[in-house]
């Protein structure tokens, strides 16, 4: 047991103190939501210090743990975070400077401010060895009442502080998480805006607006440097009959399927797009006149003989093309798309579901 017992000596608080403490409760709950109340941790061997001690700190907001020894302290730190830790001295089997220099040592801990209680030890070396085990402050017996409150509301508001600005840290946190996702909803959007303004919605490929930039830049391309680019036009054969016989939906399910179709028969680089209704178009790059009629007449085979399949029935689904290639004289990609319009006329007039070149 200590002799310690000079901690009973504690004076009354005055007025000024009370005031002080006042503010000290008030500002100790200002955690931000989820708020806990910090906890001190007291260890002295002698039982009358522990009491007083513990009703001298119920006048501040925090949780007074009190420990015998310093084995019972350090298996408290197992179970609890605490915000400070007062130590006593001279204990048996461990004091206050060993137990400190565990504390010290532990990843738990090591950051919990230490401030020694003792009678026994006033002299300058005693307090040198007890900064150098980590301690803040030493404060020697009988113990003023009104320092160590003043002096434990310190750390108590460093404590509320440093959990305040972990506790606001931790929702910038979120808030940013949260921001880089509402970025990304906002990319998404805009990128599925673009998409939306570039392609057509039923078929999925580029509509009449896209599809003509491209005509427009593919054909800037062969005045420059020459390379062969040709151009399919088709549209759907009595594509009227196959709305009224079967109905709206079986007409967008055979635009559906026939563009699917169209893109598997073609190769990356060649540009498939609807210019409105059952009229579709095809960009053929590096491609003359040879090689584009050859890339028609698969199209319309392909055409032929896969749309039995498009849950129609019987009906077979047929398409009349005609086909171009761009000449040094065509101003325009306008030009280009009216000759193998009147390509795609002749086939109609021929008979449908063939391939004509201008």
């Amino acid at each position: 047991m200590s002799d310690d017992n000079q901690i009973c000596q504690i004076a009354i608080c005055s007025e000024p103190c009370d005031r002080a403490i006042l503010r000290m409760d008030t500002q100790a709950g200002r955690g931000g939501p989820g708020h806990v109340r910090p906890k001190i941790l007291v260890v002295d061997d002698t039982p009358a210090n522990l009491v007083v001690l513990k009703r001298l700190l119920a006048r501040v907001d925090a949780e007074v743990i009190a420990a015998a020894s310093g084995n019972e302290a350090l298996a408290l730190t197992l179970d609890h975070d605490f915000a400070l830790f007062l130590l006593d001295v001279q204990m048996p089997e461990m004091d206050g400077y060993e137990l400190a220099e565990l504390l010290s040592g532990e990843e738990r801990t090591k950051t919990v401010p230490i401030i020694f209680l003792t009678a026994a030890y006033k002299d300058e070396r005693h307090r040198l060895r007890a900064y150098g085990t980590g301690a803040v402050d030493y404060i020697e017996k009988p113990i003023n009442d009104q320092v160590l409150l003043a002096k434990v509301g310190v750390f108590l508001e460093l404590f509320n502080n440093k959990e305040a600005l972990q506790w606001v840290l931790a929702e910038l946190a979120q808030k940013n998480v949260d921001l880089n996702v509402e970025i990304a909803r906002r990319q998404q959007l805009e990128e599925d805006l673009r998409r939306l303004a570039t392609i057509d919605v039923l078929t999925n490929v580029p509509n009449r607006r896209h599809f003509m930039e491209t005509a427009e830049a593919e054909s800037r391309r062969f005045h420059r440097y020459g390379h062969p680019l040709s151009l399919i036009l088709f549209d759907i054969d009595h594509f009227k009959q196959v709305n009224d016989t079967h109905g709206h939906a079986a007409g967008d399910q055979v635009l559906s399927r026939l563009s699917d179709t169209c893109v598997m028969a073609l190769r990356d680089q060649d540009v498939l797009g609807r210019l409105g209704g059952e009229e579709f178009a095809v960009l053929l790059p590096e491609t003359d006149s040879a090689a584009g009629a050859a890339v028609a007449e698969r199209l319309r085979e392909t055409v032929e003989r896969a749309s039995p399949g498009w849950s129609m029935g019987e009906l077979a689904v047929t398409i009349s093309v005609g086909v171009t290639t761009w000449e040094p004289d065509d101003a325009t990609v306008e030009t280009v798309l009216h000759r193998a319009d009147g390509a795609l006329y002749e086939a109609k007039r021929s008979g449908r579901n063939r391939v004509t070149i201008a």
